[in-house]
């Protein structure tokens, strides 16, 4: 399956539901969430958006795939993204790899940067994970268990607990204080999570790393 790589980090292809999408631009790993960040909108509006796009810029011949920026703040520690605003219009050309943001408000392109298809696998990630369910909602906790499971197949997932509080926003922490750093980052990138520190409270784990399921 192919997938998007920005710099040294790589990460999975989206469907029309991703995970996360990655490009590479000015040599930055910048990750794009589409189900908590943005929509995969219809044929209909990518065909209206490429129309108009077309008139300010030479584009490919293939079909591309349109998303929609619903939540800037999310995107603004990202590099390529950080001019984008909401209801900017992004454009993935795989074949070409280009990516280009339009505003359609004003009619005018933002940005165009190239994207990377490596067909690496991005599950050659190999890590024990442990998870803890910081809500209670169970459904919610699932749902993030088969995230992880989709973007990180080779991993092995060696808690599932109850964390010892509830936690307003699902993060992924680095266990060991500092040992796994990248490691945690990278996976947090792959699931469109942030990372954080250690909660006071909890227990220690063997795990490589912790993912604490979040309400939000």
């Amino acid at each position: 399956m192919p997938r998007y790589q920005y710099g040294r980090r790589s990460l999975p292809s989206w469907k029309v539901i991703a995970v996360a999408t990655g490009l590479i631009i000015g040599g930055i790993l910048i990750g794009i969430s589409l189900n908590r960040q943005g929509k995969v909108d219809g044929k209909e509006e990518m065909r209206q958006v490429v129309q108009k796009v077309s008139v300010h810029y030479l584009l490919p011949g293939e079909e591309p795939t349109l998303a929609t920026v619903s939540d800037k703040s999310k995107l603004s520690k990202q590099i390529f993204f950080k001019p984008a605003e909401n209801g900017d219009k992004i454009l993935f050309y795989e074949k070409s790899k280009i990516v280009i943001i339009y505003r359609p408000n004003v009619d005018k392109i933002v940005s165009v940067g190239p994207l990377v298809v490596d067909s690496q696998d991005a599950g050659n990630i190999l890590a024990k994970i442990a998870v803890r369910n910081g809500t209670n909602n169970n459904t919610k906790h699932d749902e993030l268990k088969a995230r992880i499971a989709s973007a990180l197949p080779n991993s092995q997932l060696v808690e599932d607990t109850k964390a010892v509080r509830d936690f307003p926003q699902t993060i992924v922490v680095d266990p060991t204080g500092g040992k796994n750093k990248a490691l945690a980052e990278q996976v947090a990138d792959l699931l469109g999570l942030k990372t954080g520190q250690m909660p006071l409270g909890e227990k220690q784990t063997s795990a490589d790393v912790l993912i604490i399921t979040g309400t939000d």
